[in-house]
């Protein structure tokens, strides 16, 4: 009976990153819309469950539409908010995890790395508005939940920098460039 509570309390830790999504996910929806609101702009999903988009998936997530410019977003969780997100020149990628371990001699910090993975080519024209063309397209890989650093090549990514052909924003920054865009054009 005693592996049962051990086993509940072992899946209940494996949950725990994806339960950090999916609340963060919920947030992504409310601070987005607000912002939305404010600034004029709109949003435009590309699927019903534009919020809960994967960072597998080649389609874009949604679109927020300002006076000139249509930016793309597509979604890109990290399950852990101390890790690291490697990009690299190949199109792929590594997150890097660290943790500690306690001994005489003091604390030790040990990381480790995921497999690497290829980057998907992600289509950030789907379901394109024909009135669209017109407007600056800003491809935004939008990391949410954000983690705790974002590197390419060995140098740190700031919110906004490109990397591989897309822009790549935190929620916070991105939700503040949209919100000095401007009006949509009626």
């Amino acid at each position: 009976m005693g592996w049962l509570y051990v086993l509940g309390i072992v899946i209940l830790l494996l949950l725990v990153p994806y339960v950090r999504i999916f609340a963060k996910r919920i947030l992504l929806v409310c601070k987005v819309q607000k912002c939305v609101k404010k600034s004029g702009a709109r949003l435009v999903p590309t699927h019903r469950f534009w919020m809960f988009g994967s960072r597998r998936a080649v389609n874009c997530d949604f679109y927020i539409e300002t006076k000139d410019t249509v930016y793309s977003v597509k979604l890109f969780a990290t399950k852990r908010r101390l890790s690291t997100l490697l990009f690299q020149s190949d199109g792929k990628y590594v997150t890097r995890g660290e943790f500690a371990i306690f001994s005489y001699g003091g604390a030790h910090k040990l990381s480790f790395d995921s497999a690497p993975r290829m980057l998907p080519r992600y289509d950030f024209q789907y379901h394109f508005a024909e009135n669209w063309y017109l407007k600056e397209l800003v491809p935004v890989l939008l990391v949410h939940p954000i983690c705790y650093q974002i590197q390419s090549n060995g140098k740190d990514v700031a919110s906004g920098d490109m990397v591989n052909g897309v822009f790549v924003y935190s929620l916070s920054r991105l939700l503040s460039k949209i919100e000095y865009a401007g009006e949509v054009s009626a």
